[in-house]
């Protein structure tokens, strides 16, 4: 599950979906990962996770160790080491502050995608949701925040990463830790 971005709350999330603290949450820096290690769920042990590093702008290393990764478990025979979907987490940009919905490597491995992961499917996860429908409740003052934050969010990112990545089939979910009316972190969104 390549993040593309430090401090996208990747590791919430994942803590949040395995039911654990298997992830280290860093609060003002990225988190260490090892793609290789399996974080699994002790409610769930045939839901596994593998955690990389983020991709930082102006370093390609860690974007040569997901593609290796990726390429590795797809020739693999047991379908249990194989991947059954990709994750790319990205923090939600907040109009105004100059945050940018791709960055240059994540935008790369979008481009590449297809060639990469073949018939792997991409769930794109945004994190940090809650900041978006704040953002449009206070400094917006919309009427209705989370049907502009919606909508924000489809226009400036979700057709965004459609259209770099060529694949109008990407499903996405948002996430956040901050719990709204609803008592679910997620709302998943097909294609």
């Amino acid at each position: 599950m390549p993040p593309l971005q430090t401090g996208a709350g990747k590791s919430s999330l994942i803590n949040q979906v395995l039911g654990t603290e298997a992830a280290c949450v860093q609060i003002d820096r990225s988190g260490k990962a090892d793609i290789e290690t399996e974080l699994t769920s002790p409610v769930n042990d045939k839901f596994i996770l593998h955690d990389s590093q983020g991709f930082e702008p102006h370093e390609r290393d860690n974007h040569m160790v997901v593609k290796a990764f990726i390429e590795r478990r797809k020739k693999m025979e047991d379908i249990r080491d194989q991947l059954h979907a990709v994750w790319l987490c990205f923090q939600v940009p907040i109009p105004t502050l100059g945050e940018r919905p791709l960055e240059e490597h994540a935008e790369m491995f979008l481009r590449e995608a297809k060639k990469i992961l073949g018939s792997i499917p991409i769930i794109v996860v945004f994190t940090k949701y809650d900041r978006l429908v704040t953002f449009m409740r206070v400094k917006r003052k919309a009427k209705d925040p989370e049907k502009e934050a919606a909508a924000y969010l489809h226009r400036c990112c979700v057709n965004v990463i459609k259209n770099v990545s060529g694949d109008s089939n990407i499903g996405h979910v948002e996430f956040s830790c901050v719990f709204s009316r609803l008592d679910l972190p997620f709302r998943y969104s097909s294609p």
